[in-house]
């Protein structure tokens, strides 16, 4: 995660279940236009399509860039705002994020390896930061559906893994998060009507202080206050414990193998968790983050 450096911008940002990054990615795909609002998350009902990118055709917008800046945040159409910032937002998408091994979901073959769907483990967000509320209202101001504090509750999804002699592996989830990328533009405030950035903030004297222009927050899809995830099994090599070669993996992380923790981070924790419990027996739910720390199950 990339954080932004200019001091202005940081005195409104600490630590949180948010992530906000600079993304350097490219557009994945063009949305081909839905009936109905997808990125709104408190549609029950609908379920987006993964790692597709949805444009203002599916998820309308809520301000409108003017002469290449997003306008200051107001909450009432009056063009007067407390806060001299503003978010326009231009693309969204839905996908996993990196892999939260439950590691005393170990596996060695010849064995059959079960999960069940009470399983669960508290995420955080690796490398998240906090919003205070003036720059959380100017991204919930722009988003599609607003941006809301949701649960980082994980639930697992159950299932069986039929292992034969020499194989080996545990089970992982993957978080689904909702990524939101637009314009950021923090506005200069030497011309301002009692502390606003005020009337026709496009007049001389009240320019853009800095323009971000692919600027991205995520937030955790959550519908029913659950943090929805993949459980997936990784197969890993039953001597030194690291996670196989990408063709013996499951589907989605040969499609995204940025998704996979690096290799060693995985084999190491498992050993020490098996030397912590003596046995290697089954004890609570616990879940790796990418920098080898545990969340509580």
């Amino acid at each position: 995660m990339v954080l932004l450096s200019t001091s202005s911008l940081a005195i409104l940002l600490a630590s949180s279940a948010y992530a906000v990054r600079i993304n350097k990615r490219q557009p994945l795909l063009r949305s081909a236009g839905s009936k109905r609002d997808v990125c709104n998350l408190s549609d029950r009902n609908f379920e987006p399509i993964l790692w597709h990118e949805y444009g203002e055709a599916d998820c309308p917008v809520e301000r409108h860039m003017r002469e290449g800046h997003c306008p200051p945040a107001d909450d009432d159409g009056s063009n007067m705002s407390d806060i001299c910032m503003g978010f326009c937002q231009v693309r969204t998408w839905f996908h996993q994020e990196k892999e939260q091994p439950i590691i005393n979901s170990y596996c060695h073959g010849p064995f059959t390896c079960t999960i069940t769907d009470t399983h669960t483990d508290t995420w955080t967000w690796n490398g998240g930061i906090k919003l205070d509320g003036s720059i959380l209202k100017v991204l919930s101001l722009g988003i599609s559906g607003g941006l809301s504090v949701a649960s980082a509750m994980m639930h697992s999804t159950a299932f069986q893994v039929h292992l034969n002699p020499n194989e080996c592996g545990y089970f992982t989830m993957l978080p689904i998060v909702k990524e939101v990328c637009g314009t950021l533009t923090e506005w200069g405030i030497d011309r301002v009507e009692q502390e606003y950035c005020g009337g026709d903030w496009m007049q001389p004297g009240v320019q853009p202080a800095n323009d971000w222009a692919n600027y991205c927050v995520q937030e955790p899809k959550s519908p029913e206050g659950k943090l929805d995830t993949d459980t997936i099994f990784v197969r890993t090599d039953c001597v030194t414990r690291e996670p196989l070669e990408l063709q013996f993996q499951d589907q989605l992380f040969q499609a995204h193998p940025e998704l996979l923790l690096d290799r060693g981070v995985v084999a190491e924790r498992i050993q020490d968790f098996l030397r912590s419990v003596g046995s290697g027996g089954v004890i609570g739910g616990t879940a790796l983050d990418e920098n080898g720390g545990q969340g509580s199950g």
